[in-house]
């Protein structure tokens, strides 16, 4: 009786490391195939992205120039030097 419990237990161990083998190979198809597909659509973004580039270098040639102004405005800018410390905010450094 008790060789035929330790060949019980044997299978058990055996059907286990089997069961979590088949599990591990499952999870590692499954994420060969979601790695695959998101390199195809890296791939289409990429070609996308070329293909965008290669219009846009075109479409300037293709456009009306205007000339380029003469030198920053100093109304224009976002922060002019002298608004920086004039203490209308309250600031006397």
């Amino acid at each position: 009786m008790g060789t035929s419990l330790d060949y019980l237990m044997f299978a058990v161990i055996v059907g286990g490391i089997g069961l979590c083998v088949a599990y591990f190979r499952d999870g590692y198809i499954a994420w060969r195939k979601h790695r695959a597909a998101e390199q195809r659509n890296e791939m289409r973004m990429r070609k996308l992205h070329a293909d965008r580039l290669v219009a846009q270098k075109a479409a300037p040639s293709q456009s009306i120039h205007r000339a380029p102004t003469q030198g920053p405005h100093r109304e224009r800018t976002a922060n002019p030097s002298s608004s920086w410390n004039d203490g209308a905010m309250g600031n006397d450094y």
